[in-house]
C-alpha cells in the first residue's frame, strides 16, 4: 500500500490511526504500523515497525479532512492529530512525574495514619520503577527504620554517604555474598546514573566484587547464578544451617529414645 504526502515529514501512528498535518493524505492502518514520505509528493509505504516512528512537526490538529484509503480503493474522511517527539516525550515524563509525586502524597498520608505497611509497600513499587532515583531508597530506608530492621535499612541505604555504619553492617551481613547484595541492591543501569559519587562508587565496588566472585564481568541487568549452580538469592545462610542441624538431632535423638524403649519392653517381655 501506498499514499502521497504534501509535505516531506515523517508521520506517526498512535493507537493505529495515521497522524496528519496540513491536509496530508496518507492511509489509515493497524496499530504497529508508520507512514514515512522522504521529500513532498513521493509516494508512501506503510513500514511495519516495533518502535516509535515520529514527525519534525508539531504536535496539532489538523483542520483539512484526512483522506483514508481502504483495502478496496476507496476513501474515507477522517480527522487526526500528528504527535511531536519533543511533546509525546514530554508528556510521558510529566505523567511519570505526576504518578510519583501521587504516590509519595499517598506515602505521607500513610505514614500520618501509622499504617506503616502500606507506605513500605509503595515505596517498594516507587523504587522498583525509579530504581536510581536515590531519595526514594533513603526514604524507603527511613520506613524499614521504623520497623526496627536495622538490615533493610542498611539496604536502601547503602548509597548514602551518610548511612549508619550499624545498618550497613547488618546489611551485609544478612547479604553476605557480592552477588546477593548485587541483587538486593537492585541497581539498573550503568552506575555513572546514581547521580551522587558516592553512590557510583558503591556501585562499581559490588559489581567488581560480584565479577570476582564469579571470575567474568557481570551486568546489573543480568547477575549469574552462583557457583553451585543455585540462585545466590535461595543459598542457606549460616544461622539457617545451623537450625536445621538442630532440628536433625532433635529427630535423631527422639529416634533413639524409641530405640532404646523398644529394646526395653522386648527384654521384659521375654526374659
Amino acid at each position: 500500500m501506498s499514499a502521497v504526502c504534501t509535505r516531506g515529514e515523517e508521520l506517526i501512528l498512535v493507537r493505529g490511526h495515521a497522524r496528519t498535518v496540513h491536509g496530508s493524505t496518507c492511509f489509515r492502518q493497524g496499530g504497529g504500523e508508520a507512514v514515512r514520505a522522504a521529500r513532498p509528493g513521493v509516494t508512501c509505504s506503510f513500514v511495519k515497525t516495533s518502535r516509535v516512528e515520529w514527525s519534525r512537526s508539531a504536535a496539532l490538529w489538523s483542520d483539512k479532512p484526512v483522506t483514508r484509503s481502504n483495502d478496496a480503493g476507496g476513501t474515507a474522511p477522517g480527522r487526526h492529530r500528528l504527535v511531536h517527539r519533543g511533546w509525546l516525550e514530554r508528556s510521558v515524563r510529566d505523567h511519570a512525574a505526576m504518578t510519583l509525586m501521587d504516590t509519595l502524597a499517598r506515602v505521607e498520608a500513610d505514614l500520618a495514619a501509622g499504617r506503616i505497611p502500606m507506605a513500605r509497600q509503595r515505596l517498594r513499587g516507587l523504587v522498583a520503577s525509579f530504581p536510581q532515583d536515590l531519595s526514594l531508597r533513603r526514604r524507603l530506608g527511613e520506613v524499614y527504620r521504623l520497623y526496627g530492621e536495622p538490615a533493610e535499612a542498611g539496604r536502601w541505604m547503602y548509597l548514602e554517604a551518610d548511612r549508619d555504619p550499624a545498618e550497613t553492617y547488618a546489611f551485609e551481613e544478612r547479604y553476605s555474598t557480592p552477588l546477593r547484595r548485587m541483587r538486593a541492591l537492585a541497581w539498573r543501569g550503568p552506575e555513572s546514573l546514581a547521580g551522587t559519587a558516592f553512590a557510583a562508587q558503591q556501585l562499581a565496588a559490588v559489581q567488581k566484587a560480584g565479577s570476582d566472585h564469579v571470575g567474568r564481568p557481570v551486568a546489573w541487568a543480568a547477575i549469574p547464578l552462583d557457583r553451585n549452580g543455585e540462585p545466590e538469592d535461595d543459598r542457606n545462610s549460616v544461622a539457617d544451617r545451623l537450625v536445621g542441624a538442630g532440628v536433625a538431632v532433635v529427630v535423631l535423638g527422639f529416634f533413639a529414645i524409641w530405640v532404646v524403649g523398644f529394646i526395653t519392653f522386648a527384654r521384659w517381655l521375654w526374659p
